[in-house]
């Protein structure tokens, strides 16, 4: 099966800054820390509003709840909204 007739799934965890700039990981963790480093390296402050998601196998960026609902669990963001009330 090629790979664009594939369905689409969540392959990594990833954070998304203001900026646009998103950085991946296996964890959420792992990402916060590529990006630590890239600013680091390049001297640039850190932004501060950062959004944590996910990555696709079609390398779409997923907020939370996106990511949840293409995974099928529209139980869980409905629980978590409930959280957020």
């Amino acid at each position: 099966m090629s790979a664009s007739l594939r369905p689409e799934s969540v392959t990594l965890a990833a954070i998304k800054f203001a900026d646009g700039r998103i950085f991946t990981g296996v964890a959420h963790f792992d990402a916060r820390d590529e990006a630590i480093d890239s600013y680091r390296s390049r001297n640039i402050p850190l932004p501060l509003e950062i959004d944590e998601g996910f990555v696709t196998s079609r390398r779409r960026y997923l907020d939370r709840h996106d990511a949840a609902m293409l995974m099928g669990l529209e139980d869980y963001t409905m629980s978590c909204a409930h959280m957020h009330e």
